[in-house]
């Protein structure tokens, strides 16, 4: 009997977590109405990721930011404006920019009056966001992977 119940209560435990919801969607198939509602709120950048070609030299880094002592976060309101505060601790240096924010075809486009920057939305998920840039001027190349979490 106690074979039985053993059984019984390994299958169930078994059954149950093998049937846990996974609730996290790949961005492509998302909505931009689902994704404007999950990047709402503060986001804090933990590393980047960039490599670029200027006059033919190639370099590339990864910058984590705690290791380098950087504090930034990325606020999206849910009016469509952001606000991107910077803290370099080695400097004592702080900076803050603002523009508005779009959702087009997966990408967040962040404008003001002068520029916009498109950046892929590679991964969304309510604890974590993955943004890509890249620019090209004729043989020039620049581009980052942003990382960032709630």
């Amino acid at each position: 009997m106690k074979k039985l119940f053993f059984s019984v209560c390994a299958a169930a435990l078994l059954l149950f977590s093998a049937c846990s919801k996974d609730d996290d969607k790949d961005v492509s198939e998302m909505s931009s109405a689902e994704i404007s509602s999950m990047i709402v709120g503060t986001w804090q950048s933990i590393q980047e990721e960039w490599s670029d070609q200027v006059d033919g030299e190639k370099d590339s880094g990864v910058d984590n930011y705690d290791e380098i002592g950087i504090k930034e976060t990325m606020t999206f309101n849910s009016d469509k404006t952001w606000t991107s505060w910077t803290y370099e601790i080695e400097y004592d240096i702080t900076h803050e920019d603002t523009g508005k924010w779009r959702i087009e075809n997966n990408a967040l486009i962040l404008y003001d009056d002068e520029s916009d920057e498109e950046w892929v939305i590679e991964k969304l998920t309510k604890d974590e966001l993955i943004l890509r840039f890249e620019e090209r001027e004729g043989d020039d190349y620049y581009s980052d992977k942003w990382y960032l979490k709630r």
